[in-house]
């Protein structure tokens, strides 16, 4: 299942960040961050729930 999450960031490095910690979550197949857009999408692993994960 994939989501987009909006992001509210100031610079280039603090989306790197979150972009860092979505992908080391457990349950997360890949994340990945626009910073132009201010959003983050998110791919979960099967059978796992999006509110559960983040």
């Amino acid at each position: 299942m994939k989501k987009t999450y909006k992001i509210d960031v100031d610079c280039a490095n603090c989306a790197n960040l979150i972009e860092d910690a979505a992908r080391k979550t457990s349950g997360v197949q890949s994340a990945t961050v626009n910073f132009m857009t201010l959003k983050m999408n998110v791919e979960f692993e099967e059978g796992q729930d999006p509110k559960t994960v983040m």
